[in-house]
């Protein structure tokens, strides 16, 4: 029996760009090309994890032989959880609930955002270790903090962030031939 298409072993990391929410360039009708010096490598990415909201109801059905129940199952939001090994100027924003991007030097009021989420293209891709991508994926997001922030002690910070999936007919999903 044959396998299925395009099936292979996949030992692979991810590396991960943003272009970050800019209206008219990159937006919800604009995403950048792939050459724009838009894309920004989100550093060292160490895990890249995809997971999906669901919900879920009991359905009574009629068999031939009575009732059964069935489950249904429903994908009702995508995201994906990332987890660096540099802490990023764009983490601290979201930690701190900063207003705008941070920039060196320049003093901003912390703690002044609710909502600490930013809008971004982001672009995986899915690297094997052979040097291929298995995959290229763009896709509009929203990025927020995942769970508490890490700890300043004695060891190397590992920020978690995740990427909620904004629905948008410009995201792609590519399987290099």
């Amino acid at each position: 029996m044959p396998n299925l298409a395009l099936s292979s072993e996949l030992f692979a990391g991810a590396l991960i760009n943003l272009a970050l929410y800019i209206t008219g360039t990159s937006d919800e009708t604009t995403k950048p090309i792939s050459s724009s010096a838009l894309w920004l490598e989100l550093a060292r990415c160490s895990s890249l994890k995809p997971k999906a909201t669901k919900v879920s109801e009991d359905v009574d059905v009629v068999t031939a032989t009575g009732w059964a129940v069935r489950k249904r199952e429903y994908t009702v939001a995508d995201m994906f959880e990332v987890v660096t090994e540099m802490t990023t100027g764009l983490y601290q924003q979201l930690q701190f609930g900063l207003a705008a991007s941070i920039t060196a030097g320049t003093a901003q009021t912390p703690f002044i955002t609710a909502d600490r989420m930013v809008k971004a293209w982001m672009k995986v891709q899915l690297r094997q270790h052979t040097g291929t991508d298995r995959y290229v994926l763009d896709c509009l997001t929203e990025i927020r903090v995942l769970g508490d922030p890490p700890a300043a002690e004695k060891k190397t910070q590992q920020p978690n962030l995740e990427f909620y999936v904004i629905p948008s007919t410009l995201n792609a999903f590519n399987l290099p031939a």
